[in-house]
């Protein structure tokens, strides 16, 4: 038993320190986009449970296809940015 629990610890603290690592690059990635005039969203808060792995809402139900164009080409440069950080 005293096995399975300290493997379930280390698994917890490795899935703690993951998530930690998730909300740094979500930290970094809104900075960046603010400056893009971009906003960014964590994924997690909008799933009942723990999501399979780490994504960005995106609202789009107001904006036009102009919009939308201009917003992909901005959400990119973003990610290239948060990219070339490491």
């Amino acid at each position: 038993m005293r096995w399975v629990r300290a493997t379930q610890s280390r698994t917890s603290s490795a899935a703690a320190m993951a998530a930690m690592a998730v909300m740094a690059v979500m930290a970094v990635m809104a900075t960046v986009a603010a400056a893009e005039h971009v906003v960014v969203f964590p994924g997690q808060p909008w799933h009942a449970a723990e999501p399979p792995a780490a994504f960005l809402r995106l609202t789009y139900a107001a904006a036009g296809a102009a919009q939308l164009d201009e917003g992909v080409r901005r959400l990119a440069r973003v990610l290239a940015a948060v990219g070339r950080r490491g």
